[in-house]
């Protein structure tokens, strides 16, 4: 994370929000919320998952690259509790796993809902917002699905990115679908994405490419004060 905040549904209209961690526009499409699930029984997650993990930085960031000790950091500890860290806020969530899908819901907020994302540990990194190439791409110039379930709801992410650097995110959820459009660039295996979300705001997301998908990036730190 970028910006002060981790999730969408909290932030003030400004004319730039980053917002990685699985929570893009889960709230923008307008569409109705699904009951919330019951989450399953807590467990300590996998070995590898369990520590502290800073988020890498992308070359293309707005304002230029955030300092290390300024980026995201997400906690795992060994009795279901993730911490999302930023310098203004911190977080704390319960979470499971299961294979390689992160459940996660929010503590100390009315109505919490449960999130539910697929992820990787490859050697020391961590990756989330996993977004794979649905037939072929050149670069990033093609079409990629990211998916999810979010209250209950999958929810399906369908990004178009053109050659002339613009494009389209289509936000499906309970049979109904919003589109957006947005401007990318690539610089090596850094992708900055801005989708208009209305005529004074946008989002801004950000992926590295790696082994041919687009993840949110995570590297394995010492651990943090909080």
């Amino acid at each position: 994370m970028r910006t002060s905040s981790i999730d969408p549904h909290t932030l003030p209209p400004t004319r730039y929000r980053s917002v990685p961690f699985g929570a893009l526009l889960l709230a923008l499409a307008a569409l109705a919320c699904g009951a919330s699930d019951d989450p399953p029984s807590v467990d300590a997650g996998p070995a590898s998952l369990i520590g502290t993990w800073r988020r890498v930085s992308n070359a293309l960031e707005v304002g230029g690259v955030t300092p290390e000790a300024e980026r995201q950091h997400a906690v795992f500890d060994g009795n279901g509790l993730m911490t999302l860290w930023t310098p203004s806020e911190t977080r704390f969530y319960d979470y499971t796993t299961d294979g390689h899908e992160l459940s996660w819901r929010r503590r100390g907020v009315p109505n919490p809902q449960l999130q539910v994302t697929p992820y990787l540990i490859v050697g020391d990194r961590f990756r989330d917002e996993l977004t794979y190439p649905e037939g072929a791409v050149t670069d990033v110039v093609g079409v990629w699905v990211t998916r999810l379930r979010y209250a209950g709801d999958d929810i399906e992410r369908r990004w178009t990115f053109n050659a002339s650097g613009s494009g389209v995110v289509a936000v499906s959820r309970a049979g109904n679908t919003s589109s957006y459009t947005l401007t990318w660039r690539v610089l090596g295996e850094d992708v900055r994405v801005i989708v208009a979300v209305d005529e004074v705001t946008s989002d801004v997301v950000y992926f590295a490419l790696r082994d041919g998908v687009l993840v949110a990036e995570y590297e394995a730190v010492a651990p943090i004060s909080l």
